[in-house]
């Protein structure tokens, strides 16, 4: 018994290193230096993103489920972000009862779908010395800077 264990703390088990692991939903391959969702967890969200898209109604609840698993992968290739905007319209109107999902919000939820094979972080990318920002605005623009960081 070590002293964690005497002061009451229990600990999880013993993980030895390894060049592979399944964190929160991804693959990490540290042999590649990459992270990619699991594809079981990629092949199941791309069918639930397309469930609204086969004409059954869902609420704005539901959509926003939806898209907050969808932006947990894409946080590990931001520009997968860029996609939804008509969907947030959508849940932002606050459809309680189940509504056919307007045409645009078929069009994201297709091309999000699409996008999750292709949605790999490459840790040994090299870093940019540019620095671009964006803001996302309603009208589908937003305003944006670039400056180089010394």
């Amino acid at each position: 018994m070590n002293l964690f264990q005497i002061l009451g703390c229990d600990l999880h088990e013993v993980e030895w290193a390894s060049p592979h692991a399944t964190i929160l939903g991804c693959q990490f391959d540290g042999v590649k230096g990459t992270v990619r969702p699991r594809p079981e967890k990629a092949w199941l969200l791309g069918s639930a993103l397309l469930w609204p898209c086969r004409g059954s109604p869902c609420t704005s609840d539901q959509l926003s489920s939806l898209l907050g698993m969808y932006m947990h992968i894409a946080l590990l290739c931001r520009g997968a972000m860029s996609v939804p905007r008509a969907c947030y319209s959508f849940i932002q109107a606050g459809f309680s009862v189940p509504t056919r999902v307007w045409d645009s919000v078929q069009y994201e939820l297709t091309v999000m779908s699409a996008l999750l094979p292709m949605v790999v972080a490459d840790l040994r990318r090299p870093w940019n010395p540019e620095l671009h920002m964006t803001d996302a605005a309603p009208h589908g623009r937003g305003p944006g800077e670039s400056f180089s960081v010394a």
